[in-house]
């Protein structure tokens, strides 16, 4: 069994240097241009980390799920995935602040959402700017990859600024300029930040070159950087979001939109051992080994990935169950009223839980007046196929009726 080396030294110290420079040599090593500084000694760390079987298996198994991820989408209509996607998004933001004590709701973000889709000149509003960079992730022309400390910079300003107090905002250049320290709610010190504003420049320009190297594996880049960004820590407050979103970036270039858009999610579920992972790294016993924080990585994005596929395999199957349930219709409906309730079975299986559809979002996928858009609904009201949840804008899911079937797979 591969253990850490903090473990094997509690059980022999002299086995623990024999086998720390067996790990050090050995074939399947990557030594990295990465150093650490442990806090409590000064003591150094060149960072490395192993890819033994079990870590190249489940980098294996990511890029496996990102194929599957991107076959079953490819099933699905653009008006089906553009939902389905949004909700991802949303759920995303909601995640990462959650992971850091901010509190915000899915009817939140996505009325934020609504309003940047909606308007050139959105009115400001608590959330804007991280619901907007969420949304630059899906942008064709986004830009996927970091080459510079001022677009890091920018990531934060617009990922998490807003939310901050002053005090909490960079005081240097770009960056902070004081020490910093990350404690525990009974205040004991966990990891102190890279010290001072030249130092964090200088580690960070090194992850960024790390993070774009294609002589290393793509996944542990990612991994490794992210905990590297948690290291370097070079804001007060904000690292977490950020670097979250930095890792989405690659997340999106090198695998699929959904995997990218579930990281925080993914890490939510698994945040014990998310801190673990970087206090394990950060350990100075451990002498700057990160594969068992690279294990950890790899394990959120494998939960997302197998998270999305169930979703998207349990959601087509009631996709089929819908449209059989509208065969039985054809003789009682008309195209029209049937190719709209479609539309609204589709938003319900694939939008976000309880969002339904406006009027205006069916009369623009139906190609359809908002005069003859309001004689369906009517019909589809009556016939107690569909039912609305808001006025304004007016909006409608499927009615209980419906509900059951679909969910009857």
């Amino acid at each position: 069994m591969y253990e850490k080396l903090s473990k094997i030294f509690y059980k022999n110290e002299s086995k623990y240097i024999d086998e720390y420079e067996k790990r050090i040599a050995d074939y399947a090593t990557f030594h990295l241009p990465l150093e650490i500084t442990h806090y409590q000694t000064k003591e150094k760390s060149r960072c490395f980390y192993v890819n033994h079987t079990h870590l190249a298996m489940q980098q294996e198994h990511i890029l496996q799920g990102s194929r599957l991820i991107r076959e079953l989408m490819r099933q699905l209509p653009p008006k089906v995935i553009e939902d389905y996607i949004r909700g991802k998004l949303i759920d995303e933001i909601v995640n990462t602040n959650e992971i850091e004590g901010v509190q915000s709701t899915r009817v939140e973000i996505l009325g934020v959402y609504v309003q940047l889709k909606k308007s050139r000149t959105p009115r400001k509003m608590r959330f804007s700017n991280i619901v907007a960079s969420y949304q630059y992730l899906l942008d064709s022309n986004f830009k996927n990859r970091i080459s510079s400390f001022a677009e890091i910079r920018e990531i934060f300003d617009h990922i998490v600024s807003e939310d901050l107090e002053e005090g909490a905002l960079p005081d240097g250049e770009l960056f902070r300029k004081e020490g910093v320290e990350v404690v525990t709610a009974t205040q004991k010190v966990l990891h102190k930040g890279v010290a001072t504003e030249g130092e964090i420049a200088l580690n960070l320009k090194a992850m960024i070159e790390f993070l774009n190297n294609s002589e290393y594996p793509v996944l542990a880049r990612i991994a490794i950087s992210h905990y590297y960004f948690g290291y370097i820590h070079p804001f007060y407050d904000g690292n977490g979001r950020t670097s979250r979103y930095i890792s989405s970036i690659y997340l999106k270039r090198e695998l699929d939109v959904l995997t990218a858009m579930t990281l925080s999610f993914a890490t939510n579920h698994y945040k014990k051992q998310y801190y673990e992972g970087f206090n394990d790294a950060n350990n100075r016993l451990n002498k700057g080994e990160l594969t068992f924080f690279c294990e950890t990585f790899f394990d959120i994005l494998i939960y997302s990935q197998e998270s999305v596929i169930d979703e998207l395999r349990i959601n087509y199957r009631k996709l089929r169950v819908l449209q059989e349930a509208l065969e039985d219709y054809k003789t009682l409906m008309t195209e029209v009223e049937m190719n709209a309730l479609y539309i609204v079975g589709q938003s319900y299986i694939y939008n976000l839980e309880g969002s339904g559809i406006t009027k205006q979002e069916l009369e623009e996928e139906c190609e359809l007046s908002s005069h003859k858009m309001t004689q369906i609904i009517n019909t589809l009201l009556e016939q107690d196929h569909i039912q609305k949840i808001k006025q304004r804008p007016f909006t409608i899911t499927l009615s209980d009726k419906m509900i059951e079937s679909v969910e009857s797979i």
